[in-house]
């Protein structure tokens, strides 16, 4: 049987360069079509808190040309820290100097920062397995449907995973090739990837650990300076952020309180919800595809690194059991730790198809591509088309109809960031059913928001809406309802609420 090295298109490095470009070029087009669009629906509620980061920080010393109430609604907004916003920071840059908010800014940078990550995948790839397998792992890094939608969101984890394939990449450079030099590099962009998502952390140390181990055993891999120094660097530069916002900040560690629950990771809905993100995100044939290249990973560091991989993606699983079965982008790095195992397997059928009809390779690899290429176009289309033009036109009316108020109460799908940041207005979100069970609205309004003097609730997820009748009662009883349309529920709650006996009679 011939080795899958001894391809002659593989052989020929300006025709292997033409293969590359070819889908890098793809890549890039398959990302286009979508990238006027308005609003943001990938990851509606997590993009819009980045635009609305962005945009708070191109007006922060410049507010000429707003309206003063545009103004008044910058002044009231304020949005807890998850992470440092680097990619919030350069996109409002961007914005600077083409004068305005763009949303085609951020997608266009989030699609460089997936292909700049595809760039390190295949250098690692290249290294650690076959080239035919290298290349088919950068088409499902590429072309993977959700990948195609994700890589082009506005948040933080497309910088996150391709800083994670970089890292990676020098990761295995300084253990195949020991110096100080390959290994300060790594260390410091592993701790740049760890400085821009937290997350980032384990991926890095699991695949360190596991080449460590590899070249000189546990005590040897663990107890060196090479290890002490890598980590070192970790900590203070990319960890020292993070330790000092919760120690300083309430709110920080209520969220690090939140990522963790033991009582969740023991739950049959925690693998249910897994299972679900699983199909959602890689698919159902191609999961198949990737457990079953598993069995062609070579021996060696390469197995070490994949077994250090997929131990990473299984703690990283454990150490967030709130967000892996209902967040789909918490599962954005599986998408280059998949893709090394399905290529192995994509390429054991293609080279059990040349070895049939080696002429028909060249064809047959440019067909493989193309037909990932259109199969990730049409899961483009399936994620991303769908209402974005309406949501977007009915929070600016919902803007208008409020007066762009700064005092709202709000039951909608993206927590109201969608309203905050098209309709120029503040307030603060009601809970889901899945965040709690309100059993009193008159008493949780009375706590929660009473002292926030809201002057409208603003209803736009009614399926949430149906399932709190309770809620319902209490906004019909006591108060009159401003506005109405397919899209939205406008509450005026500035008067008095209704006397009790004149809320009897309507429910009589």
């Amino acid at each position: 049987m011939r080795d899958l090295q001894g391809m002659r298109l593989l052989e020929n490095r300006g025709a292997r360069i033409a293969l590359l470009v070819f889908i890098f070029i793809a890549a890039f087009a398959a990302r286009l079509p979508r990238i006027t669009a308005p609003g943001f629906i990938s990851h509606p509620t997590r993009e819009y808190r980045s635009a609305l980061i962005a945009r708070e920080m191109l007006y922060r010393n410049n507010t000429a040309g707003l309206t003063d109430w545009q103004k008044r609604a910058l002044a009231a907004q304020e949005f807890r820290r998850l992470e440092p916003p680097v990619i919030e920071y350069v996109v409002s840059s961007f914005y600077g100097i083409a004068g305005a908010e763009r949303t085609w800014i951020p997608r266009m940078l989030n699609i460089m920062l997936w292909l700049a990550g595809g760039a390190a995948l295949y250098l690692l790839a290249a290294e650690m397995l076959p080239r035919l397998a290298a290349i088919c792992a950068l088409a499902f890094f590429f072309f993977l449907p959700f990948g195609l939608v994700a890589g082009s969101s506005f948040q933080p984890d497309s910088l996150m995973v391709s800083l994670i394939l970089w890292s990676l990449f020098f990761i295995w450079r300084c253990h195949a090739r020991p110096g100080v030099g390959w290994l300060l590099t790594a260390a410091l962009v592993s701790a740049v990837a760890v400085f821009v998502k937290a997350p980032a952390v384990i991926f890095v140390t699991t695949a360190f650990i596991a080449l460590a181990v590899h070249n000189r055993g546990w005590r040897g891999g663990l107890l060196n300076r090479r290890t002490a120094v890598f980590f070192a660097v970790l900590v203070v530069v990319g960890l020292s952020y993070y330790a000092v916002s919760i120690a300083v900040s309430q709110r920080m560690a209520q969220q690090a309180g939140l990522t963790f629950r033991a009582s969740e990771l023991f739950s049959f809905s925690f693998l249910k919800g897994l299972f679900q993100m699983l199909r959602l995100v890689i698919g159902i044939p191609a999961l198949v595809a990737v457990l079953l290249g598993l069995y062609f990973v070579p021996k060696g560091a390469a197995r070490s690194m994949l077994a250090g991989l997929w131990a990473g993606y299984a703690l990283y699983c454990v150490m967030f059991p709130h967000h892996i079965p209902t967040h789909r982008y918490y599962h954005l790095p599986l998408i280059p730790i998949a893709g090394f195992s399905f290529g192995l397997m994509a390429a054991a059928i293609i080279t059990a198809a040349y070895n049939a009809s080696g002429r028909a390779f060249p064809r047959a690899m440019v067909g493989l591509i193309c037909l990932v290429a259109l199969v990730g176009t049409i899961g483009e289309k399936h994620w991303h088309w769908g209402n974005a033009g309406k949501d977007v036109k009915a929070a600016a009316e919902i803007g208008d109809r409020v007066e762009h108020s700064v005092r709202t109460v709000f039951l909608d799908s993206t927590y109201g960031h969608r309203l905050i940041y098209h309709g120029w207005l503040w307030g603060k979100s009601w809970p889901a059913t899945y965040d709690y069970i309100v059993e009193d609205a008159d008493y949780v309004f009375e706590k929660e928001f009473a002292h926030l003097k809201p002057e409208f609730f603003i209803v736009t997820y009614f399926h949430q809406y149906k399932l709190q009748p309770k809620l319902q009662r209490f906004l019909e009883d006591n108060y009159p309802l401003d506005a109405e349309t397919e899209s939205y529920l406008i509450y005026d709650l500035r008067g008095e609420k209704r006397p009790i006996a004149t809320r009897e009679r309507k429910g009589t």
